[in-house]
């Protein structure tokens, strides 16, 4: 996909490629995916933070619309990072609820930390309209940014993904025990958890014996592109 990004100094065209990371279970079954985008010759940080609320759009339906033509009706749930900028639009959630409507696949819509979340009336009225379409909302990155516990007040989240951040210390008792606060105030609540950037085996083990049972890093697979095959389990 080609996109110009009017706001760069050159007002250049970019290349986005989409890529897909898998989500997996206790038992490294494959469960959902999640679509990444890359930036040719950019930083797609950068290009993302910058960009327009069209851009962002354009970019949403196409992921959207690009797993369309790959996914399987209930075989796994497609993840897109949702930001949280479109969530006061009125037009662009109309746009994104109707795309869910006409589409098959399961779906998952992160509300991305990189931006603070006002409560509204058009945040309340968004949110619903993207689960009568049949969208998941999940927390992204938990612990990082502006992702927090506070958004819960008024956001009914259905999922959160647990920032890498939280997991770089579980040699320390003080953050196993964190995790483990975390996970029971979830599951009390029937919040699913996905813990980010499990990238070993020990990592891995250590996560799943603190009872935590969905995956997403390295360790299971790096990001590949959306049209090679679909796995059924991480290597």
């Amino acid at each position: 996909m080609r996109l110009v990004f009017p706001y760069l100094s050159t007002s250049c065209e970019i290349t986005l490629e989409y890529l897909k990371q898998p989500i997996v279970d206790a038992e490294r079954k494959i469960i959902g995916y999640e679509i990444l985008t890359r930036a040719h010759s950019a930083n797609i940080e950068q290009v993302l933070s910058r960009a327009s609320e069209a851009d962002l759009l354009g970019i949403l339906l196409s992921q959207m619309d690009h797993v369309s033509k790959v996914a399987v009706a209930d075989e796994f749930y497609w993840s897109f990072n949702l930001d949280p900028r479109l969530l006061y639009s009125k037009p662009a959630i109309h746009m994104i609820a109707r795309m869910s409507q006409e589409q098959s696949f399961r779906r998952v819509l992160e509300v991305t930390e990189n931006w603070p979340l006002p409560e509204t009336q058009t945040l309340h009225n968004s949110l619903n309209a993207l689960k009568a379409a049949g969208a998941k909302i999940y927390q992204d990155d938990y612990g990082s940014g502006f992702a927090s516990k506070v958004f819960e007040n008024f956001i009914d989240f259905q999922g959160i993904k647990l920032d890498r951040s939280l997991i770089e210390r579980l040699d320390s008792e003080y953050a196993r025990k964190e995790l483990t606060e975390i996970r029971d105030y979830y599951d009390n609540r029937n919040i699913k958890i996905v813990v980010e950037g499990i990238e070993s085996k020990a990592t891995y083990i250590t996560i799943k014996n603190l009872g935590f049972g969905r995956f997403q890093g390295y360790y299971f697979g790096r990001p590949t592109p959306l049209l090679e095959p679909n796995k059924k389990a991480a290597a």
